[in-house]
């Protein structure tokens, strides 16, 4: 008998084992972490301008369990425009097209600028994303991705994506999800009581005498984040405030949501 090959058989099915799943007993799901970062420059010259994209990802690690292939697609799908990819892939060919567009977009311009070294700058770009993961003691988990652009100007723009997922189907929780028809309006309502009152202020011509919701009225914000006990709505920065307010949230419990929140959802 073959000792050597039974244990090396073995110990291949020790490591299928240990990788096969990821749901771990508690009920999370297990992740681990994609980087890549690649830049291409617009000339041949060795001062060249250059766009670089920096992708730090975080994805289910076991595609075979439905929560985490519906969690893995919806990631890729809304972020990368990319279907029916696994994550490496989807983050390569993102890079890919992001490069070929930066240089088809921007290469005739530059061609015809090179003179004017003092613009040179116009023609840097960065594209960074950062993820980070917060599954808690609830049935939600809670994936924030951040984004950073420079696109030549003057001001760099960040923005935070918050998705909500079900831990135990790993379907996305939005707004139309857990709420009740015809929530916006009376959700609008509370949210502007609210963030008067995060600035002590009476009425929304005070709000917009500091900037707030100039031109526009109070909405239900995409981003919005599912905690324990609460929820967090977040609008970014320029959203209804100017840019150097930064991002502004408002946070209400579960108990005062709940006139507005569906009986079918669950967040104990």
């Amino acid at each position: 008998m073959n000792y050597r090959k039974i244990a090396i058989l073995s110990l291949l099915s020790l490591l299928i084992c240990g990788c096969g799943g990821s749901s771990n007993e508690d009920g999370t799901l297990t992740f681990k972490r994609i980087k890549m970062e690649k830049s291409v420059k617009l000339s041949d010259e060795k001062d060249s301008p250059e766009c670089t994209v920096c992708l730090d990802m975080l994805y289910v690690s076991d595609e075979d369990s439905e929560p985490g292939r519906r969690l893995n697609a919806n990631i890729i799908s809304d972020l990368f425009k990319s279907y029916g990819e696994v994550m490496p892939l989807a983050c390569e060919r993102f890079i890919k097209n992001f490069h070929e567009d930066y240089i088809l977009d921007l290469g005739p311009l530059y061609n015809a600028d090179r003179k004017n070294p003092e613009h040179r700058a116009w023609y840097d770009y960065h594209y960074i994303v950062t993820t980070n993961v917060d599954q808690g003691s609830g049935p939600f988990i809670n994936y924030t991705i951040n984004l950073n652009c420079y696109e030549g100007s003057a001001i760099e723009t960040n923005q935070h994506i918050i998705k909500n997922f079900d831990k135990n189907t790993g379907y996305e929780l939005t707004a139309d999800s857990i709420f009740v028809s015809g929530y916006k309006s009376q959700l609008s309502k509370m949210l502007l009581k609210a963030l008067l009152q995060k600035n002590d202020l009476e009425n929304i011509q005070e709000l917009r005498a500091l900037g707030y919701l100039n031109g526009m009225e109070m909405y239900v914000p995409e981003n919005f984040m599912l905690g324990p006990d609460n929820i967090t709505f977040i609008f970014n920065p320029s959203e209804i405030a100017p840019m150097e307010k930064g991002a502004t949230e408002l946070i209400f419990t579960y108990r005062e949501l709940k006139p507005l929140l569906k009986s079918s959802f669950k967040y104990q």
